[in-house]
């Protein structure tokens, strides 16, 4: 197994020597940690205008039953990050003006949805570890310039960006399986999340106290997932251009104290993609394998991310009970149809411990019917031809169903094991129904 330059035991190595540091600076109270240092050093830098932030994830997932292979392994990844921002106004008087650089290295590429419970011929619907993908590889995830106008109601983003810092993130990424992580736009399959970043520039504008609408113009350039391109400022590889519009609603109810987030939006591509049923003579493509797909020369998405307070307990207007529902409807070329989640957050449940949280929550999944009937008919016509292995046909919902809790340990760190009940893995009637253990450990300095 590959492995990372740090792991788990980095971490621990850190805590322990973070640890004896403080108690030694208590034996010699004139004396300061090297952790103390660099807190005071951080402070130091953050009043100049230079902020700093270090982050890490690991994530655990552990077949217990079920599944296409029908073993018990466990799969890990990990992740870091560093993100710095540079205040403008403090270093250079341009108000509301910052500059954002974000490094981040994933490890350890095991997936265990990959590997053990999806049949290796279906599509991937979802993922054990939403912090897997595009390999064990530092790349650049941000790079970009933002500044604000119209007494801070206009704001504008440019440079090396996601959809991720704009747009569809009403909902926090708190579960360990993807589909229950924040929002559903990037299941377009046209633009990325966290780790890949592509050249655009994104503005909202504050309509009002509650309502912002937001768009943007984005380089729709797959090549951008490619190892090659994980520190390049090229275009190269463009496809054509995206063009999201989002309309935000965040209302308060009980005086106050219960907070919304209502988010929906689409995103549109003139970038060309393929049909998932047609030929390019509008007939069945199964009909005629010697063609090509029809090419469709514009894509659509729509999405929504709702988020609602519907409580209020503990000492931090955070606290008490969040309902969420998010989802998204691609068009005829995509492969999946259809993707929802529905749950609950609920931070500060138990009293004595304010700072845990418990979450529950389910996530569905459909395939486009098209394509589910393109494999229908393939088999149709192969029947008894030499060689020929029949298509699984996918033409079952999927869930995964994910309850959380999550201990803060210390302010940084955090632990939160999970449990995963997937119900027919990619839409497949024949692969057995899984349970997943879920462990997931999030530092954050």
């Amino acid at each position: 197994m590959k492995k990372g330059v740090f792991g788990v035991g980095t971490i621990a190595s850190a805590l322990m020597f973070s640890a004896s540091g403080y108690a030694f600076a208590g034996i010699l109270p004139d004396e300061k940690s090297l952790f103390q240092e660099a807190a005071d050093w951080r402070h130091s830098m953050s009043d100049k205008g230079y902020q700093m932030e270090a982050g890490y994830v690991n994530q655990a997932a552990h077949l217990v039953d079920g599944g296409y292979s029908g073993e018990h392994p466990t799969k890990f990844i990990d992740q870091f990050h560093f993100k710095f921002n540079v205040d403008l106004a403090k270093i250079a008087g341009i108000e509301d003006a910052v500059f954002e650089a974000l490094f981040v290295n994933r490890n350890h590429d095991e997936n265990l949805s990959n590997s053990d419970i999806y049949d290796p011929g279906a599509p991937r619907l979802n993922s054990t570890q939403e912090s897997h993908g595009r390999g064990s590889i530092w790349r650049l995830g941000l790079f970009s310039y933002r500044q604000s106008f119209l007494d801070k109601k206009l704001k504008i983003r440019a440079g090396l960006i996601n959809k991720v810092w704009d747009f569809d993130n009403a909902t926090p990424c708190d579960f360990q399986s993807s589909l229950l992580c924040a929002g559903k736009s990037g299941r377009s399959a046209i633009w990325y999340n966290w780790n890949v970043a592509q050249w655009g520039v994104s503005a909202q504008y504050q309509l009002s106290p509650q309502w912002i609408i937001k768009t943007g113009l984005y380089d729709q350039n797959p090549s951008r997932q490619e190892r090659s391109q994980a520190f390049s400022f090229s275009t190269s590889g463009s496809q054509g251009i995206i063009v999201p519009l989002e309309l935000e609603y965040r209302p308060t109810f009980a005086n106050g104290k219960l907070h919304g987030i209502y988010e929906i939006g689409t995103t549109y591509s003139n970038a060309d993609s393929k049909d998932v049923y047609l030929a390019s003579n509008d007939q069945p493509h199964a009909l005629f394998p010697q063609l090509d797909y029809k090419i469709h020369h514009d894509q659509q998405y729509i999405y929504w991310n709702f988020t609602q307070q519907i409580s209020q307990k503990g000492a931090s207007a955070n606290d008490g009970m969040h309902l969420f529902f998010t989802g998204g409807i691609g068009g005829r070329t995509k492969h999946v149809k259809a993707n929802m989640s529905a749950g609950l957050r609920y931070p500060g449940i138990l009293s004595q411990r304010p700072k845990d949280s418990f979450g529950i929550g389910v996530s569905y999944s459909r395939l486009n019917k098209d394509y589910v009937s393109n494999a229908h008919l393939m088999n149709q016509v192969n029947a008894g031809i030499e060689g020929f292995s029949p298509l699984p046909i996918r033409d079952s919902v999927e869930m995964v169903s994910e309850v959380y809790y999550n201990v803060q340990v210390t302010p940084a760190i955090s632990i939160q094991p999970g449990l995963q009940y997937w119900r027919k893995p990619a839409g497949l009637a024949e692969t057995p129904n899984a349970v997943v253990l879920g462990l997931k450990m999030m530092a954050l300095f």
